[in-house]
């Protein structure tokens, strides 16, 4: 599920775009000739299963690339012989429909993609979404977390009541809480159902703007002074 967002965390330039498609020639053709969408390479499914059968060659791709995405036919199966590093670091190929679909068409695709919240709803407890990067302006990424929570919240079951926590975090930085929930966390109930199909609830995000700027301004110190002693 894709959602837009105030300030692009993929569309700049140093993106580089990895796409996977079916074995027909004119699908690579028509993917790699498209232009201004940050395309580096168009792998078909079976140039990837024998140059990425081994477990380093799949790391190597990874690395790689900073977001792959995927014709939507064959998805699932590309997904499975990735394997589950592709998941930890949230590399997961985003679906693309390429098959009767124009290049125009296809650009339009991935520019919105580029431009959007990627939002991949798991089966557990917790869920993990990347909202921006340390180049943004402090103020770029706090409108792409209001916009990212207004967003979420309206896919998760029961709104508001049940959510316990919001945390943010780098990728080396411990969880940091900007919101907490004082009530109990509530299992999804015929009562949570009822809530989800009423109006959605104000955002009682307190005091986030205040947590989140001084967050950043101590992270942003953190990497600096890093960088100096380098």
């Amino acid at each position: 599920m894709n959602r837009n967002i105030p300030n692009s965390i993929e569309n700049y330039s140093g993106t580089s775009v990895c796409v996977i498609v079916g074995d027909k020639k004119e699908l690579k053709t028509k993917v790699k000739e498209i232009s201004g969408c940050r395309i580096e390479k168009v792998i078909p499914i079976q140039k990837l299963k024998i140059n990425y059968k081994q477990y380093q060659d799949k790391r190597k791709l990874l690395g790689s690339y900073s977001l792959f995405l995927c014709d939507n036919k064959i998805l699932k199966q590309v997904c499975t012989f990735l394997g589950k590093k592709f998941y930890e670091k949230k590399k997961v190929p985003i679906p693309l429909f390429v098959e009767k679909k124009s290049q125009k068409e296809i650009q339009k695709q991935i520019e919105k993609i580029l431009n959007s919240l990627v939002l991949n709803i798991p089966a557990g407890p917790t869920l993990s979404v990347k909202i921006g990067r340390m180049n943004l302006a402090i103020e770029e990424i706090l409108g792409n977390v209001m916009k990212g929570c207004e967003e979420i919240v309206k896919k998760i079951p029961g709104k508001w009541s049940n959510i316990k926590s919001i945390n943010i975090k780098t990728f080396n930085s411990p969880s940091l809480p900007i919101y907490n929930s004082l009530e109990e966390y509530k299992e999804l109930n015929e009562k949570g159902k009822k809530n989800q199909e009423e109006e959605p609830e104000e955002i009682p995000l307190g005091n986030l703007i205040d947590n989140l700027t001084k967050e950043f301004e101590n992270e942003s110190k953190k990497v600096l002074h890093q960088k100096k002693k380098n």
